[in-house]
């Protein structure tokens, strides 16, 4: 109950002198001692029963709880451990917080690099998407020079090859484009984890501390793998110049035959200007492992190593 003051006996200030029943009312409570006594030894008091110490770790909710809750609490049927056998089994002990702190900082440090890997890619792709750019227009200009001395003849061949290097050049732009924007989606998801990075090292509980790294962890360790840089291969037109270079002498002879068809067959001649697709790859993949070189591939041949 409360005394005339509203504050419970054992709240009042103990008096300096009096008789035992006096004594007897400001007597703290048992309550008050027991989380004085806990407070002293550094132990946690369970959510579900404050009046308990925590002790078991539940692996289903990944709380910490006493003893009573896998038998009566909400935790009733949950898999259970000590605190310490849970910490151990982690390989970290809930006093061991610097050194999750130091994982942490790693972690960033390379989530960093990641990023900054992830926009060098999008800078050497957007510098290759202005050379082809530039290389598509200077390609066409040769042309729009040669063809200007076979007119009549060949303005419908004219056409047809430029229309070819639009094609490709649009090809591989939007391929470009397509990389430029994954590149920028793992950007933004390196941004974002580190957030959540910062908000696990930030936290000054340990066994909060220790619950959120716990569920992170596997994604920490994957995103710790540095990025995959990309080296785009400059795509160039100069078999078609070459071609139409040796064309004027036997133009009225070959323009019978498609385009395309005469391209394929000087291919087979000079494969060195073009690296012919590998046809036991689908359109637009990748062939890649680990630890070796890799090989964007197209119908109108290689766009990326990395």
């Amino acid at each position: 109950g409360t005394g005339p003051s509203g504050r419970p006996p054992w709240l009042r200030p103990r008096p300096t002198s009096g008789a035992a029943a006096e004594e007897e009312a400001y007597r703290r409570s048992p309550c008050e001692e027991e989380e004085e006594e806990a407070a002293a030894a550094g132990k946690w008091r369970c959510p579900e029963h404050s009046s308990r110490e925590a002790e078991l770790f539940c692996g289903h909710c990944r709380r910490c709880v006493c003893a009573l809750c896998p038998v009566l609490g909400a935790h009733r049927g949950h898999p259970v451990r000590l605190i310490r056998e849970e910490a151990v089994l982690k390989q970290v002990v809930t006093a061991d917080v610097s050194k999750l702190k130091k994982l942490t900082n790693e972690c960033l440090k390379k989530l960093a690099f990641k990023k900054k890997q992830e926009v060098d890619n999008i800078k050497q792709i957007s510098k290759a998407a202005d050379d082809l750019k530039n290389h598509a227009l200077a390609s066409k200009t040769w042309l729009t020079e040669k063809f200007t001395q076979l007119r009549l003849l060949l303005d419908e061949e004219e056409a047809l090859a430029k229309k070819f290097i639009d094609k490709n050049t649009e090809h591989a732009l939007r391929t470009y484009d397509e990389q430029v924007d994954l590149c920028q989606d793992q950007i933004n998801d390196i941004s974002s984890f580190s957030d959540q990075v910062r908000r696990i090292q930030k936290q000054l509980d340990p066994v909060q501390l220790l619950q959120d790294y716990t569920a992170t962890e596997k994604e920490i360790q994957q995103q710790m793998i540095p990025a995959e840089q990309w080296h785009p291969v400059p795509v160039t037109f100069e078999h078609v110049k070459n071609y139409f270079k040796c064309f004027a002498g036997a133009v009225q002879n070959n323009v019978q035959t498609p385009l395309e068809v005469r391209l394929k067959e000087v291919f087979s001649r000079y494969g060195k200007l073009l690296v012919s697709p590998d046809p036991t790859l689908k359109k637009g993949t990748f062939s890649s492992c680990r630890n070796s070189t890799a090989i964007y591939k197209t119908e109108q041949g290689v766009l990326f190593i990395r």
